[in-house]
């Protein structure tokens, strides 16, 4: 006894070690872990906040992105043989040369290109033909409003034959761009 009396101040100074490790620090690092927690909660709701608050902008871009998309789609052909839709666009084309009464001197398609940026391929034909000028202001006009989009990379004529009754005869070629998914849609 007369020991512990000796030690008190060790004893004690022990008492408040194990206190301390085995009662305060456990509540400590417990208050700090749910203190976590709760930070991380309330960054998740500022979070979600700042996503109602947005809602409209949100909404706003996601209309332009999808409105940007149908027109984009519209620019695209889908994927196809290269053998096929030549001869199927062949085919349409001198089909609306034939609607607009021009006559085609000639038709060459030239070498594609991968367009890798887009995941597209570029199909290019020059076509030379001949018409009443009248004719061929039609034919621009029902080309550049047509779906999916026809690039009028080259466009030259030349008119002949106007006076006060007409605009006369075009003789001219134009170099038109095809645009094709590579990747299934």
């Amino acid at each position: 006894m007369d020991e512990l009396k000796k030690n008190v101040f060790l004893l004690t100074f022990l008492a408040i070690l194990l206190v301390a490790k085995f009662i305060y620090f456990p509540i400590i690092n417990w208050q700090n872990s749910l203190y976590n927690e709760v930070t991380l909660l309330e960054k998740r709701v500022n979070k979600v906040k700042y996503i109602l608050e947005q809602k409209n902008e949100i909404q706003s871009n996601n209309d332009k992105l999808t409105l940007s998309l149908s027109v984009t789609n519209d620019l695209f052909h889908p994927k196809q043989e290269q053998t096929k839709f030549q001869l199927q666009q062949q085919k349409k084309f001198e089909k609306i040369l034939i609607k607009y009464k021009a006559n085609i001197t000639k038709f060459a398609w030239k070498k594609s290109t991968d367009l890798p940026a887009v995941t597209a391929k570029n199909y290019q034909f020059q076509v030379f033909f001949n018409a009443a000028t009248l004719n061929i202001i039609k034919l621009m006009a029902h080309l550049e409003k047509s779906s999916p989009y026809i690039d009028i990379h080259n466009f030259s004529f030349t008119v002949k034959g106007q006076d006060k009754e007409g605009l006369g005869r075009a003789i001219g070629n134009m170099t038109i761009n095809l645009y094709v998914t590579i990747n299934d849609v």
